[in-house]
């Protein structure tokens, strides 16, 4: 059914309300598909780009799927910052930096008197950690390479919980806040191409993350 939406807004889009089908004739292709197809998701790539002027029919939907590998490092983009928010709020600079180095994550989940709430927090993050794609990773005029080079499972054990806390500290610390500023940076650059292409009159505050400090 064709049900045209007379006010154009970002809501329209958001919840879908705006349909034109002649216009657009896979707006309803994820919810037609029947699960015979193994890989929808691929048959849809397909179909978009057999499609005659696919840019400009759906310019949003190609954008993204022009630069799906780095787009799917978003998701993973809320479990690290809540574990993050968790440990600035817990500590709140009631850490000394050289504690913060020498002790290691795993006592906090073993011996903490938090320790259910961290591990529960913890393992999402880790789980997000380790699931990025991301090769490398930028904070400023800061270039770093993306590496884990502990396993998933030695991470706890062997990681100091200084690496956990965002610091200006220009090391190995770094990697995390140039993580983090790269995926926003990624979610603001499909933020901005949306509201580029896509004309509405609503207007956004950006937000922005605060870093935290160690005292030394």
């Amino acid at each position: 059914a064709t049900f045209i939406q007379k006010q154009q807004s970002l809501e329209s889009f958001i919840d879908e309300i705006f349909e034109d089908e002649q216009r657009y004739p896979l707006l309803n292709f994820f919810n037609v598909t029947t699960f015979h197809t193994s890989n929808p998701l691929d048959e849809f790539i397909l179909k978009i780009q057999n499609l005659p002027y696919a840019d400009k029919t759906y310019p949003v939907t190609t954008y993204l799927l022009k630069r799906l590998d780095d787009c799917m490092n978003i998701q993973y983009l809320y479990s690290i910052v809540v574990f993050i928010n968790y440990l600035i709020e817990k500590f709140n600079h009631r850490i000394k930096r050289t504690d913060a180095i020498s002790i290691r994550i795993m006592y906090y989940l073993t011996q903490d008197a938090e320790r259910d709430i961290t591990r529960k927090l913890f393992d999402d993050f880790l789980d997000a950690w380790y699931a990025l794609t991301l090769e490398e990773v930028r904070y400023g005029c800061q270039t770093f390479k993306f590496k884990r080079n502990l396993p998933k499972e030695k991470y706890a054990e062997n990681t100091s919980i200084a690496m956990l806390l965002l610091t200006s500290s220009r090391d190995e610390t770094m990697l995390l806040s140039a993580c983090l500023k790269t995926i926003a940076d990624l979610q603001n650059e499909i933020f901005n191409y949306f509201h580029n292409t896509i004309e509405t009159t609503t207007r956004t505050k950006r937000k922005r993350v605060r870093l935290q400090s160690i005292r030394s």
